[in-house]
């Protein structure tokens, strides 16, 4: 129904708010430093360098200029992502 949202995240958001309503909905882009994200990606294991730069790089790419309503940088814990995004949306008045 709807394309794969890494591929083209920009696209992907525009196409959901068309079907859904953009008053029916927030975009959240949800971040983390460089490090952070190379450091999770190790402990998830099979980690292969020349992979994560290629990822990395066209990541860059893809989310430099990514339309979003908020973003998060998530350097810590999940808790805390949880709590940033349950703010946004106390803010929005969805919960």
């Amino acid at each position: 129904m709807f394309p794969e949202p890494l591929l083209n995240p920009e696209k992907y958001a525009k196409i959901i708010k068309k079907y859904y309503g953009e008053e029916n909905l927030i975009v959240i882009f949800i971040d983390a430093a460089d490090e952070i994200r190379q450091r999770r990606a190790m402990r998830r294991g099979s980690f292969d360098k020349f992979e994560w730069y290629r990822r990395l790089k066209d990541d860059n790419k893809k989310f430099k200029d990514f339309g979003c309503d908020y973003k998060i940088m998530n350097n810590k814990t999940q808790t805390e992502l949880e709590y940033k995004v349950c703010d946004i949306l106390r803010k929005e008045d969805l919960i």
